[in-house]
């Protein structure tokens, strides 16, 4: 169990890193470290919210969202629409997959 929770957190990082870099396309090096700080913190809540509290996937991702959007915004100094977007774009696509995956 732990290991496939650390594998799909560090999916998760990869991911969001690529999608937020392709948006951001500044400081590769520091915005790798933030996704990560990001997804260490919102990751495991994200989990034990899913299995505890709430099984409701799409709440607990507009909560992740929401949460990373506000991380990013204060972390790369850009206007919130700004990180708002770039948390979407993540979360969709890291969301997309982990629906696949858990219906598969």
């Amino acid at each position: 169990m732990l290991y496939l929770l650390l594998l799909s957190l560090v999916a998760t990082i990869i991911i969001e890193y690529l999608v937020i870099l392709m948006l951001y396309r500044s400081n590769p090096g520091t915005l790798l470290l933030y996704v990560i700080f990001i997804n260490s913190f919102t990751q495991p809540i994200a989990t034990y919210g899913f299995n505890y509290l709430s099984g409701n996937f799409f709440f607990i991702e507009f909560a992740v969202t929401i949460s990373e959007s506000v991380l990013l915004m204060l972390l790369l100094q850009i206007p919130y629409k700004k990180a708002l977007l770039y948390s979407i774009a993540a979360n969709l696509v890291t969301a997309s997959i982990g629906w696949y995956i858990f219906l598969s």
